[in-house]
Parts: C-alpha cells; structure tokens; sequence
C-alpha cells in the first residue's frame, strides 16, 4: 500500500505543479493528487499479480519437467515451494483480488514473456535457491 512518506511526496508533486502552473486551480489539484495516488495503487496491485505470474511459471516449469518422456529424480521432485507459498496461494485464491485485476483491466497488462524472463533470473539467485530448497514456514514466506 502507499506509506505516509508516499503520499507526502504525492502531496507535495502536486503542490509543484501548482505552484509551476499559472492557471490550476484548487479543485484541479486535488483531482490531480487523487488520480495520482489512484495509479499508484494500480502499480502496488500490478506488483501483486506480477508476483503471482512469476509463481505461475514456476508450476508451469515444474509441469513440463515432470511430463517429459524420461524425466530425472530432479526432474521429478522438482520444488514448487514459491508457488505454494502461503502469500501467493492467497492472493491466486483471493476473489476480491481476483476481481479487482479484472475490473481494473490489469489482467491485461501482464506479459508472460517478461514473466518468463524475471523468473530465469530469479531462478539463479541464491535467496531464492536456498528458499525454495527448503520446507519454509509462514515468516519465511511473508519475508521472501
């Protein structure tokens, strides 16, 4: 969500463009200050699905490895831990989330390539080797 320090910043962008245009008036800055922290909270839920997306490609990884015509103990028990991550099982089960990318079209937005992309890159990154080797509780869910 947005941190008191953010919409002090957004307050105080606006009052810049206030004060930098000549003609706006009190009713048109507010109307800019609230459409500004809209799109910021439109960032904050894109954030959210874009980390499902990425949870996503690691079951899509794990379905292809174990289908495959002769597939390897690896290939076998391949670890899905982030994408049963406790956080993100909620946010794909939550309805209300679920309704919310719909209505707000962000749905759309995602791109499954660049999911692709940021999730063979996080796939070489020790904390999340380590994590999803492990058998991670509630904290170490929330704190991945």
């Amino acid at each position: 969500m947005l941190s008191r320090r953010g919409l002090r910043i957004k307050a105080m962008q606006t009052l810049y463009i206030v004060a930098s245009t000549e003609n706006m008036d009190s009713r048109m800055a507010v109307k800019q200050l609230h459409k500004s922290i809209y799109n910021s909270h439109l960032a904050y839920l894109y954030c959210l699905h874009f980390i499902t997306e990425l949870a996503q490609q690691v079951d899509l990884e794990a379905h292809i490895k174990k289908n495959k015509y002769l597939p390897t103990d690896l290939d076998l028990n391949f670890p899905t831990t982030f994408f049963n991550n406790t956080l993100i099982t909620s946010l794909i089960s939550n309805t209300y989330f679920q309704n919310r990318l719909k209505k707000e079209k962000l749905l759309d937005w995602a791109d499954e390539e660049y999911a692709k992309i940021i999730y063979n890159q996080l796939k070489e990154f020790p904390p999340y080797i380590k994590y999803a080797e492990s058998q991670p509780d509630a904290a170490q869910d929330k704190k991945l």
